[in-house]
């Protein structure tokens, strides 16, 4: 398959004028010139637009430049960015992020050492972030290998801010993305939201322990400061879908992730009022309902807390 570029840059945008810089002042310093810059402005009503067309007429870069007029949502426009991309390799940017400059040259090189045939089952490249300090973030360290996609997904020494280089083959053709998530948590891609689950189970991930994206921290809205209270729907029909999708593997590979999702489906059904029955019947196998009913005190228990903290 031929490409017109060798990376996708792909940007959704909303109200970003005071960010947005860090992004195209680290794509025109890039080191490795072969790449598109797709940015999805999302129904700004800041001057986001006025800014990207004032990169457009620096014509420093390639950009395509999607003015959606009203807000659609994250994971809707990063669907249409994924169908628009022209690159052999997709790499999302946060509208406040950045990367640093030799970035998409070591991804280049790194993707190089891969046949053609190791292509095919290869889902893209991962790799860590650092904050605007230099800091790592994340806690562990992994080896630079190949693993399979499901493990990155759910293996507990996975569990940090990473950036990606996603073959563009794949994400178009396991392009899914679940919108009622972000109907309920806006802002929230998980990566198991991206891919159909056939995708997860098929494919591998090559993982490179080199800090490749700048992640800032305590800037903007950040998901995790957002309260569980206010975003209980988004955060109930997450966990039922992992435990449905994947609870089985889950069970398995990591124990200890089950439990956390069934925790997190139950503390927030009940945030959300799903009654007992219809928090069960949710549930489409067996072995779910069984841990359900086995986990279900623990889980009211800290329900009860949160509720307690509310009050």
């Amino acid at each position: 398959m031929s490409y017109k570029y060798k990376f996708t840059i792909l940007t959704p945008c909303y109200n970003s004028e005071k960010f947005i810089h860090r992004v195209y002042d680290s794509l025109i310093n890039q080191t490795f010139k072969d790449f598109e810059w797709i940015v999805i402005n999302d129904g700004s009503i800041d001057k986001t637009s006025q800014i990207i067309n004032g990169y457009i007429d620096e014509n420093k870069i390639d950009i395509k430049f999607i003015d959606n007029k009203d807000n659609r949502g994250l994971l809707a426009v990063t669907k249409i960015g994924v169908h628009e991309a022209l690159g052999e390799l997709i790499v999302m940017i946060g509208h406040d992020d950045k990367i640093t400059n030799n970035a998409l040259e070591i991804l280049n090189n790194e993707w190089n050492k891969f046949s053609d045939n190791e292509k095919e089952t290869l889902i893209g490249i991962s790799y860590p972030c650092m904050d605007q300090h230099g800091n790592s973030v994340g806690k562990n360290k992994i080896d630079t290998k190949v693993y399979d996609l499901v493990e990155m997904v759910f293996s507990e020494k996975f569990i940090y801010e990473t950036g990606g280089a996603i073959n563009s083959y794949f994400w178009k053709k396991y392009n899914y993305f679940d919108e009622n998530i972000d109907k309920f948590i806006p802002g929230l891609i998980p990566f198991y939201n991206a891919f159909e689950t056939e995708g997860l189970f098929k494919y591998r991930c090559y993982y490179l322990d080199n800090p490749l994206r700048i992640y800032y921290r305590f800037e903007g809205e950040s998901l995790s400061s957002l309260p569980m209270i206010k975003y209980s729907k988004g955060f109930e029909y997450e966990a039922l879908r992992v435990l449905n999708s994947f609870g089985s593997y889950l069970l398995k590979n990591n124990f200890k992730r089950y439990v956390k999702y069934m925790i997190k489906y139950i503390v927030n059904a009940c945030l959300n009022s799903t009654n007992i029955y219809k928090q069960y019947v949710g549930l489409t196998s067996f072995y779910n309902k069984i841990f359900y009913i086995l986990f279900l005190l623990l889980g009211w228990s800290y329900f009860l807390k949160i509720k307690k903290r509310k009050l």
